[in-house]
């Protein structure tokens, strides 16, 4: 195998997303989590 090359990646931060309510609504669009038997539209 050849030589590691020692080349230094700059380091990146992990970011941090907090999400609304609302946000995660939006992001689910009309996936439903029932806790009892769904009504069937």
């Amino acid at each position: 195998m050849g030589r590691e090359s020692n080349v230094r990646l700059e380091y990146e931060s992990p970011k941090v997303v907090t999400y609304h309510e609302a946000d995660i609504l939006e992001q689910l669009g009309p996936a439903q989590a029932c806790t009892s038997p769904c009504p069937v539209p």
